[in-house]
């Protein structure tokens, strides 16, 4: 699976535009997410390594197409196991 920064689907009649907003990862029992800016960015958070801060990882559209799909730590692979989309263009449904 490769999760795409965006995609269209058509409701009622209007296309509405999704952008990826958020990625969760699970591995060795813990979960840790990349937020992703509007404007590309990402950033990283894990509670116990970061706390309460997020690190930059650069701009989803300088990284493969695989990037998003595992995050490695520490010696440590994440696998992704949720992905949240907003509606950035057209109705809302």
């Amino acid at each position: 699976m490769r999760l795409d920064t965006a995609f269209n689907v058509t409701v009622g009649g209007t296309a509405v535009r999704y952008a990826l907003r958020s990625v969760i990862y699970v591995g060795n029992q813990h979960f840790t997410s990349r937020i992703v800016k509007p404007n590309g960015d990402i950033w990283f958070h894990d509670g116990i390594e970061t706390g309460l801060i997020t690190i930059s990882e650069g701009n989803v559209h300088s990284q493969g197409p695989w990037f998003l799909n595992t995050c490695k730590r520490n010696g440590d692979t994440r696998t992704a196991c949720g992905a949240v989309y907003a509606v950035v263009d057209g109705a809302h449904p």
